[in-house]
């Protein structure tokens, strides 16, 4: 009885150690929330509609490797703005556009979930890194009205089911799932001296084309 007692401490202790464990991955792996400072890619608007961000309803995802903020402006648009600091060195030709792309049975795990209950939805694996390069897929059920590419920024307005951003294995690290069914989006790569970015703009009202982007400061 006496080792009966002694076994299931033992393995008590080993499941309380690995759920520690488990919780500490966690915590330093995810993203930390903020919506006090709205400042950190105010500079993404253009001077003229920066007094149309609504600084009281905003969001920041961060991470040390990463870091994505959430805006509103002119009360309709969803403006996002996400920084990886794993691809500081990419350059635009080096991103693949990959279109028909079957995403119905992706899944990530460990994962973490982003923007939750809004459009998109996005699932992130916890604690991803992206290594260098990075693929943009885009499912069948979505549909490319207009590619968009400049020496700054590239990309393109449509309307989007699902879409990923795989790694240079064609691993998906982060799925983008827009649950109200296909939505008018424009999905930019912006790379600037200073690192690199990925910017997604979706509207309230449905109301959108590819002008959305003379709003921002992308020279």
């Amino acid at each position: 009885m006496k080792k009966i007692k002694i076994l299931l401490i033992v393995i008590a202790s080993l499941i309380g150690c690995y759920l520690l464990y488990s919780v500490f991955i966690i915590v330093k792996n995810r993203h930390h929330v903020e919506m006090h400072n709205y400042k950190p890619y105010l500079w993404i608007f253009n001077d003229s509609v920066r007094n149309d961000v609504d600084t009281n309803i905003f969001v920041g995802s961060i991470r040390e490797r990463d870091i994505l903020y959430q805006y509103i402006l002119k009360k309709r648009y969803h403006i996002s703005v996400w920084e990886f600091k794993d691809l500081s060195e990419i350059k635009l030709n080096e991103v693949p556009i990959n279109t028909n792309v079957d995403l119905s049975e992706v899944s990530i795990i460990p994962y973490e979930l982003l923007n939750k209950n809004e459009s998109p939805e996005i699932t992130v694996e916890l604690g991803f890194s992206f290594s260098g390069l990075m693929s943009l897929n885009i499912d069948k059920q979505s549909k490319i009205t207009k590619l968009i590419e400049t020496p700054k920024y590239k990309g393109f307005y449509g309307v989007i089911h699902k879409l990923s951003l795989s790694d240079e294995k064609g691993k998906h690290l982060i799925v983008f799932d827009y649950h109200s069914g296909n939505e008018p989006t424009v999905f930019l790569f912006y790379k600037t001296s200073k690192g690199f970015y990925v910017i997604f703009i979706n509207s309230t009202n449905k109301i959108l084309d590819e002008s959305i982007i003379n709003l921002l400061n992308l020279s």
